[in-house]
């Protein structure tokens, strides 16, 4: 790793920089996972409402898998998660046309 900070224990550096990834890996997540890389209109109420009910979204989603899920699931996005969803859903719908 690089860093232009001069002082300060290196684990500490390490821990500050790892935390900032994760911040990243959040805003990712809203972007993609939860279509909030666009506003959807010009209203800024409209678009202010809109993202804050992502954010909840996300919110429950990292709850529900962390507190329900199991653990192999700690570090799956949205995305992965619904096609597996999506796949077991239509795997189900298969067997039950046989």
């Amino acid at each position: 790793m690089v860093t232009n900070l001069e002082r300060g224990n290196p684990q500490w550096i390490l821990k500050r920089h790892r935390r900032h990834a994760n911040v990243e890996n959040g805003i990712k997540e809203l972007k993609s996972g939860f279509s909030l890389s666009v506003m959807p209109c010009l209203v800024y109420r409209a678009n202010w409402a809109w993202f804050h009910l992502g954010v909840i979204a996300h919110n429950l989603f990292m709850a529900i898998k962390l507190l329900f899920l199991p653990a192999k699931w700690a570090s799956s996005t949205i995305n992965i998660f619904t096609d597996c969803l999506t796949w077991t859903s239509q795997n189900q719908m298969n067997q039950a046309e046989e």
